[in-house]
């Protein structure tokens, strides 16, 4: 399932076999798959012109991480602070920027 397109044309989305991955499709047409440890659902929501994609992912059962995942190939995984268990991003912008929703509300995220 394609969730968001950058303005180069890369395409960030998640695709399920035997389990669930995320993929970056790039405007000449290179795919790069990856994965969260330790997260059994993933789902990429944005990607900006850098390339950088935010989403979140499932660790278990109703707890939810947000994750930025970088063309180098690293990611990191994050949680709003005293934000409960669900830190679901719902969009990143060219500077980095996170937005999306938490238990309690809502919440930005800066680099």
């Amino acid at each position: 399932m394609a969730a968001g397109i950058n303005i180069k044309g890369s395409v960030t989305g998640w695709y399920s076999d035997s389990s669930a991955h995320g993929f970056v499709r790039a405007s000449d047409g290179a795919i790069t798959t990856f994965n969260e440890t330790q997260c059994d659902l993933i789902q990429p929501v944005g990607i900006n012109r850098a390339g950088v994609v935010a989403g979140y992912c499932s660790e278990r059962r109703g707890h939810y991480s947000g994750f930025i995942f970088r063309p180098s190939g690293t990611s990191l995984k994050f949680q709003v602070p005293n934000g409960g268990t669900r830190t679901l991003p719902v969009a990143i912008n060219d500077a980095g920027v996170i937005t999306g929703n938490y238990n309690f509300g809502g919440f930005l995220r800066f680099p």
